[in-house]
C-alpha cells in the first residue's frame, strides 16, 4: 500500500501518538522493572518513534494472562492503540 508522504507522521507526531499509551501504563503500574513484556513493548514503541514504520504488536503477557496487542501507525489516518487481550 503507497501512502501519501502528507499523511504520515513525523517524529513528534509519533510521540505524542504514544503519550495516552505511556500515561495508562503508568497508571496501571506497569513498569519495564517489573514486566519484561512491558521492556518489549518499550522496545517496539521506540522503534516506532526512531524508524517511522507500523508495528503491529502481539506480545504474550503470561503474569496477567493476557497478551497485549496493538497497532502503532504513522498515517495520520489511522489511530494508534495497544490494549490488554485476555487468553481464552
Amino acid at each position: 500500500m503507497n501512502i501519501d508522504q502528507t499523511n504520515i507522521r513525523n517524529k513528534e507526531e509519533r510521540q505524542n501518538e504514544i503519550k495516552p499509551i505511556l500515561l495508562k501504563l503508568k497508571e496501571l503500574r506497569l513498569t519495564v522493572h517489573q514486566y519484561p513484556e512491558i521492556k518489549e513493548l518499550f522496545t517496539q514503541i521506540q522503534i516506532y518513534i526512531q524508524k517511522g514504520i507500523n508495528i503491529t504488536l502481539n506480545i504474550p503477557f503470561p503474569s496477567y494472562n493476557c497478551w497485549i496487542k496493538g497497532e502503532l501507525n504513522i498515517n495520520r489516518r489511522e489511530k494508534s492503540w495497544v490494549k490488554l487481550e485476555s487468553n481464552k
